[in-house]
């Protein structure tokens, strides 16, 4: 049976020292409906919140199944799922390394419980990032074999692959501040 959530919703978090890497991989989180509660309320398979983090071999959803993670915006305003989520804290000192790699992000569909609700904004990587470095490669978003694996059954869903926010609120990229991004 599924797991079926209401609210906030975090598969795997992971915070972590930025003096060597920690590994994130051969996950699945897979196997959920979940649905909004209030304006603005997150679903995230892996949430990497800081760190040297490498993250990889990881599965959101399903490669060969549909509909593993069921999205339902039950609220009048937005809702926001993210496959993977990179979002440090933006602390001045720090300086985090991020990889994303050879991970797959499907079996995701989006609805909504009526016709009033609003939509959900769904990325399959989402990234907002302050002089870190973060790579992003070899990922599968979909699926290979399985046509219509992120399927979105109403109008005026949003969709992303991979959407990343460079802020740099701490001045602009220079060899003492340097801001790296590469997908």
């Amino acid at each position: 049976a599924a797991l079926v959530y209401r609210g906030n919703y975090t598969g795997i978090s992971v915070a972590c020292s930025n003096s060597s890497f920690s590994i994130i991989r051969n996950n699945t989180v897979s196997n959920i409906s979940w649905s909004n509660q209030e304006e603005g309320e997150i679903f995230t398979g892996i949430k990497l919140a800081g760190g040297k983090i490498d993250c990889y071999n990881n599965t959101i959803g399903s490669q060969t199944q549909r509909s593993k993670i069921l999205s339902t915006s039950t609220y009048p305003n937005h809702a926001y799922l993210y496959g993977i989520s990179v979002n440090p804290p933006t602390e001045q000192s720090r300086q985090d390394t991020f990889l994303v790699r050879r991970n797959s992000i499907g079996g995701v569909k989006l609805q909504r419980d009526a016709t009033n609700y609003a939509e959900t904004y769904f990325s399959c990587i989402y990234g907002k990032v302050n002089r870190s470095y973060l790579s992003i490669a070899n990922n599968i978003l979909g699926s290979l074999t399985v046509p219509g694996s992120i399927e979105s059954v109403i109008q005026g869903e949003e969709f992303k692959g991979v959407y990343v926010v460079v802020n740099d609120t701490l001045g602009q990229p220079n060899s003492a501040n340097p801001l790296k991004f590469y997908v």
